[in-house]
């Protein structure tokens, strides 16, 4: 068997990574270490950048699907589903507004919570 070398083992985890999400997941799936990872990201800047990357096309692929399930919720009038996830994208969209508030000024995410109920 043919040893692949550091940068076909660091392309390797950044596809496995952009997939699955974690670490773990990504080093399980092309059998490394996680230290491996580490190391990498302490002492390699273009991987360093090429995971955050990764990090950020795995976030935008679970916003998709957010945004997909939500979709759904609209489409069946069901916005009590799922709520929280609706809530979690107007978080996500209008932290201003949806973000929760330390003063007792009243809560908009809590009281869009209520109406849901």
């Amino acid at each position: 068997m043919e040893k692949k070398t550091m940068l076909e083992k660091q392309k390797a985890f950044l596809e496995a990574y952009t997939k699955k999400g974690t670490i773990r997941g990504a080093c399980r799936e092309i059998d490394i270490h996680r230290n491996t990872v580490q190391y990498w990201k302490e002492t390699n800047l273009p991987f360093r950048e090429a995971f955050e990357t990764a990090r950020t096309q795995f976030v935008e692929l679970l916003e998709g699907y957010a945004h997909e399930l939500v979709g759904e919720m609209a489409k069946n009038k069901d916005y009590k589903a799922n709520p929280t996830l609706l809530l979690a994208l107007l978080n996500a969209n209008s932290p201003n507004k949806y973000r929760r508030f330390d003063s007792g000024a009243g809560d908009p995410a809590k009281e869009l919570m209520q109406e849901f109920r």
